[in-house]
């Protein structure tokens, strides 16, 4: 049985309200109209490791000319990573689960001030995988990866 349609403020202004899947109602609008879609559905990368090419192992975008490499990116359950960017640059996370859209992190946050004492503050963010997919694209498609995992210490091998 299907929910109960969702009610708005904004229904006394509307001329249309369809109740109905979106997939399917703009599928069968496309028919009706003899459109055939231009671009392909987005598609993600399959898996939690990627492998993303003319990145450093500090997130930032390699010049063009450099050489073939690729940064390897491990977002599975558990994995540590590191804010590559932003206000909270540095600080480090866990990701803590993931669907097929994006990745929940968990980081702490370092507080300042005396009354701190070095206490951190938690956090979450969604890492969404459209900026994955975007980062996997040949040539790079963002400026710097938001998150990296962390460098491994010499003890770790």
């Amino acid at each position: 049985m299907n929910p109960p349609p969702q009610r708005t403020q904004h229904d006394a202004a509307s001329s249309l309200r369809i109740f109905a899947d979106i997939n399917a109602t703009m599928t069968l609008l496309l028919k009706e109209l003899d459109i055939t879609p231009r671009t392909a559905p987005q598609t993600f990368p399959r898996g939690d490791v990627y492998a993303v090419p003319r990145y450093d192992g500090a997130g930032a975008r390699l010049p063009a000319d450099t050489p073939d490499s690729a940064t390897t990116l491990d977002l599975t359950d558990g994995s540590a990573v590191v804010l590559a960017d932003g206000p909270y640059e540095g600080d480090s996370g866990e990701v803590v689960s993931s669907t097929p859209f994006f990745y929940t992190i968990r980081f702490m946050h370092n507080l300042k001030g005396k009354k701190a004492g070095g206490m951190k503050r938690p956090f979450e963010r969604k890492l969404g995988k459209w900026m994955l997919a975007a980062a996997t694209r040949a040539g790079g498609g963002l400026e710097k990866l938001p998150v990296v995992n962390p460098k491994k210490s010499e003890h770790e091998g």
